[in-house]
């Protein structure tokens, strides 16, 4: 992802401040999320009652949560 020298140059405090290291981030929440491909049912049901019988999951990456339902493939 390019991003604009606009933007790193901006005084918008509302503008990314570490954008490097945002998509630092960014890929590892990716890369984590592709590696629910295989066997995403190795991640635990939350233990919220109502989500759980949702089928819904949680897996932490780093300081975020990445909440997913795991569908069954015939």
């Amino acid at each position: 992802m390019e991003i604009s020298k606009s933007l790193l140059n901006s005084n918008d405090k509302s503008v990314l401040q570490a954008p490097e290291a945002a998509m630092v981030q960014y890929n590892g929440i990716a890369d984590a999320i592709e590696t629910l491909n295989t066997f995403p049912e190795r991640i635990k049901l939350i233990h919220s009652e109502e989500l759980c019988a949702l089928g819904l999951r949680q897996m932490l990456v780093d300081n975020f949560s990445v909440f997913f339902h795991a569908m069954i493939r015939l």
